[in-house]
């Protein structure tokens, strides 16, 4: 990324699978401009299943990406705590139990695309992260997923990772953020100064 090199680590259940052609392909549609993505981890399931992305429902994959404009920006502490603050406020922010009671009722009650945030935590010093439940419309179903956004500063750049779990109960919240933290302290361990 620009003037450091970031390690991708290898991570037990996970494959980084970015330069095939069909992940590639599937992640850059997803990808907000001004990003690059540096690495996209998917589980066994999906890996056994690459030569027919298309077709299958993406659940449980990891992502590292930079934003483009940051390159080469050293940045210290303090500013990793300033663009912690931008992000949680420029999320709407529901209490957990609140927003389970409602999504119980009626799926309806959240609005396609738009994340809401449900928790915020720091896993490690230089880290920042962000749990969000997230409805998204495929040609087949509505969906909830569990977002993990993280920003990272790593070698005095700012790196973010995002990990996806397709949301079904309390659970699999827990879950998302074991594996979310697994994969976190994985980079962080190994892009160690």
């Amino acid at each position: 990324f620009g003037d450091i090199q970031i390690c991708l680590p290898a991570m037990e259940g996970m494959h980084e699978c970015y330069t095939n052609p069909k992940v590639k392909a599937k992640a850059d549609a997803f990808n907000y401009d001004g990003n690059s993505i540096l690495a996209y981890y998917v589980n066994d399931t999906i890996f056994k299943q690459i030569e027919n992305i298309d077709q299958i429902t993406f659940d449980d994959y990891f992502q590292i990406y930079v934003t483009n404009s940051l390159q080469n920006k050293k940045m210290e502490p303090a500013e990793l705590n300033e663009m912690a603050e931008l992000i949680t406020n420029n999320f709407i922010s529901e209490n957990w139990d609140d927003l389970k009671k409602n999504i119980d009722k009626d799926l309806d009650y959240l609005t396609i695309g738009k994340p809401i945030l449900i928790e915020n935590y720091t896993p490690l010093e230089d880290v920042r992260s962000y749990v969000m439940i997230v409805k998204y419309q495929t040609e087949l179903e509505e969906m909830l997923v569990v977002a993990i956004a993280n920003i990272m500063r790593i070698k005095e750049r700012l790196i973010w990772t995002a990990y996806y779990k397709n949301y079904e109960g309390d659970e699999s919240i827990k879950k998302a953020k074991t594996a979310n933290d697994f994969g976190v302290i994985q980079i962080m361990t190994a892009n160690k100064e």
